[in-house]
């Protein structure tokens, strides 16, 4: 009678979780915050434009990898992570087993001060010197930037994180790409567009060269085709940064 039992007591575990996942509250950003895998987090904005879904962005510690950078729906469920650039022509991430996939969910824990950007001590180019963040900026693009944080730590000394404010037309009915891609870049309006506006989250280096770019996972599951489209390169901007004025 002990196996039985077993089996309904972890159905009933199971059920309940699946009944408070349907039910819970959305992620409070003035409070505390963790991943469901334990590690500490902070919010780095809860106001994301995005088709995806995902208006919290949040800095995962990830012991010696450092922060992941993810996105969230308002219950905290899981929306995508960081992918740098390599990852992106590949279509695969890397390394996934040292990431933090989870959910995210408030916690009675204190928040934990950010993390010291002195620990960052990666090889940069002498030639050049630091962007000065307080200086508004932008991308080669032309689009517009909004600085999340200056402290995130990166192995690779990667810490800069931007909201990319991008702006992209959806052609409706017909997916011609290429008029897509050509409209994106020109303003040009072409047949039945639908514009959409959209906040991409990057992360650069002191100097703002591009590293990668925080992909939702209903598009990493579509594959390197879709990651390496002019679907895709119509709605990212993957230009370094530099100064807007």
């Amino acid at each position: 009678m002990v196996a039985p039992l077993v089996f309904i007591g972890a159905g009933v575990v199971v059920g309940a979780g699946a009944i408070w996942a349907a039910f819970r509250g959305t992620i409070n950003p003035r409070k505390p915050v963790m991943s469901k895998k334990g590690n500490p987090a902070r919010i780095l904005t809860a106001k994301r434009v995005s088709p995806d879904g995902c208006p919290l962005v949040a800095a995962i510690h990830c012991g010696d990898t450092g922060e992941m950078i993810g996105i969230y729906g308002r219950k905290g469920g899981y929306g995508g992570t960081l992918w740098r650039r390599s990852e992106i022509s590949m279509g695969t991430l890397e390394f996934e087993a040292r990431r933090d996939l989870s959910d995210l969910i408030n916690t009675p824990r204190p928040v934990l001060p950010p993390l010291s950007s002195t620990a960052v001590n990666g090889a940069q180019p002498q030639a050049r010197l630091p962007l000065d963040f307080s200086r508004p900026l932008k991308t080669a693009q032309d689009n517009r930037v909004e600085i999340l944080a200056e402290d995130r730590i990166d192995p690779e000394g990667n810490r800069i994180v931007a909201l990319v404010k991008c702006q992209w037309f959806h052609l409706d009915p017909v997916r011609d790409f290429g008029i897509e891609l050509k409209a994106s870049k020109t303003g040009e309006i072409i047949g039945d567009f639908v514009p959409v506006d959209e906040q991409v989250i990057n992360v650069y280096n002191t100097y703002g060269a591009f590293h990668g770019t925080v992909i939702a996972e209903t598009d990493a599951a579509q594959g390197t085709a879709y990651l390496t489209s002019v679907d895709f390169e119509a709605r990212r901007d993957m230009s370094d940064l530099r100064y807007a004025d």
